[in-house]
């Protein structure tokens, strides 16, 4: 026979990837990723297992599984992959899987998707209107670089600083202040704390508040025949200007209590703008217990409400109005809310005026006085005027001069 000899000569290239996973998780959450992992010979393996990361380390997501991998000869088994990032974006990553003994080697490819985070957490923050309430978040940093985190809130009534730094690997609390103006009830706002490093932290507020007490009140005491004007005032907090509409809500007293029928107030800074509005009580009737509610309204910058009352004592005396050159008048008002027919009397004849006077609803009149002077007669005189809404009368002391 015949023997041939030859020689042969092998190149052996990289294997291709043994496999490939994918996944998605939500950044802030926990994931994992599954590979199956078969043992080509039919004895047990021992796989030491790396991962690399494609492109530069991004020490904000981490992609990580056990160091080792046991598998029965001929047969597959899972191998989880532990994931989490803080941010959006996509992980690439070559798992390697190598048998030491052997330095043979089988490798998958991975791809895992970091999506939007949920809400991290529901902040409920409950207040009275006007008054401030906060609530602190904690926020922890575990790189080990510093970051800032700034911050986005919907919402001028919950208000916040514009960022917050927290250094490495430490804690910091971000505070929410909350000051209402009108009465809100589970109103949900979001809040948004973002930095390169870290991504998104998403938050949503509930805001709820309660109405507030009644301002401090109003008093008056007014004798009939005159007028009182006092201020009401109140802070203004919103941030731009806001047209407030005045008005009572007990109409009995409306003709006694008075006031405009809106009032503006300019835009406020964080501790608010000081505003007034003037109330007048011209009183109708002697006696107490005038009352009334003002109520001082804006749709977007509140409600502020004050209670009134008014006590009416009896008309005090005039005078002395000068009656010059023998002709004068007196100014006299109808204070009354209806049209009233009043009496007028001198207690010196030398001062004549008309008997009676109509005098409309709120209408001011001049009564005129007429002096003639005699031998003897006083030159000094009271004027009463009544009517029968009040039983005390008006009194004006008259006194005649020279021209």
């Amino acid at each position: 026979g015949t023997v041939q000899a030859h020689a042969l000569e092998g190149v052996a290239d990289a294997p291709e990837p043994s496999g490939s996973a994918s996944a998605e998780v939500k950044a802030k959450s926990p994931g994992a990723v599954s590979l199956s992992v078969r043992n080509w010979l039919p004895r047990r393996q021992r796989f030491r297992a790396t991962v690399e990361i494609d492109g530069a380390p991004d020490p904000s997501t981490t992609l990580r599984g056990p160091d080792y991998l046991d598998v029965p000869g001929g047969a597959t088994r899972e191998y989880k992959l532990g994931f989490y990032s803080h941010k959006e974006g996509t992980t690439r990553a070559k798992v390697t899987f190598t048998n030491d003994e052997t330095t043979e080697y089988a490798f998958y490819d991975v791809s895992v998707t970091s999506t939007p985070a949920d809400v991290v957490r529901v902040v409920d923050i409950n207040s009275t209107v006007r008054m401030r309430a906060s609530a602190g978040i904690t926020l922890h940093n575990p790189l080990d670089v510093a970051v800032t985190l700034a911050a986005s809130c919907e919402s001028r009534t919950a208000t916040t600083d514009p960022s917050i730094t927290i250094e490495p690997r430490s804690k910091a609390t971000f505070n929410v202040n909350y000051r209402p103006l009108v009465v809100e009830k589970n109103l949900e706002v979001p809040l948004t704390l973002t930095c390169d490093e870290l991504g998104t932290f998403a938050y949503t507020l509930v805001l709820s508040s309660s109405p507030p007490p009644p301002e401090r009140g109003l008093t008056f005491s007014v004798p009939l025949g005159e007028r009182e004007t006092k201020a009401f005032k109140f802070t203004h907090f919103h941030h731009e200007k806001a047209d407030y509409d005045v008005s009572f809500t007990t109409p009995d007293t409306a003709t006694e209590f008075s006031c405009p029928a809106a009032v503006a107030a300019h835009p406020a800074g964080d501790d608010g703008m000081e505003a007034e509005v003037e109330v007048t009580f011209e009183p109708e009737r002697v006696g107490g217990g005038v009352k009334a509610t003002m109520r001082v309204v804006s749709a977007d910058a509140g409600e502020y409400v004050c209670p009134v009352v008014g006590r009416c004592t009896p008309p005090k005396p005039r005078g002395p109005i000068d009656v010059r050159g023998g002709a004068g008048a007196v100014t006299f008002k109808n204070v009354f809310a209806t049209e009233c027919e009043f009496t007028i009397t001198s207690d010196n004849p030398a001062f004549e005026v008309a008997r009676t006077e109509t005098i409309a609803a709120k209408t001011e009149k001049e009564i005129a006085v007429k002096f003639t002077p005699g031998d003897d007669a006083p030159k000094t005189a009271k004027l009463l005027i009544s009517c029968d809404k009040v039983s005390t009368p008006f009194v004006y002391y008259l006194r005649a001069t020279g021209a």
